[in-house]
């Protein structure tokens, strides 16, 4: 899930850990105030998460992701 402020259960990130090979990562911000909107609700990109490799991306706000996208891969060690 790329770009998404999707809201998961820490059993939910579990069970999905299960299926894959590969890593499930979250880079997250909580400078971005797009995603700080829906006050209360813990979400994909702006906290972290259990079960879930999480990077946090400093100083982003919710239009640099795809902006400086580079800058995000390089953070979170993605290769594919």
């Amino acid at each position: 899930m790329r770009a998404s402020a999707v809201r998961i259960e820490a059993a939910e990130a579990e069970v999905l850990k299960q299926k894959i090979s590969g890593r499930l990562i979250n880079a997250y911000s909580s400078e971005d105030h797009v995603l700080l909107l829906n006050l209360g609700e813990t979400s994909l990109g702006r906290t972290p998460v259990e079960h879930f490799e999480n990077v946090r991306m400093q100083g982003y706000r919710h239009h640099h992701y795809w902006r400086r996208l580079q800058e995000v891969l390089i953070a979170t060690r993605f290769s594919g």
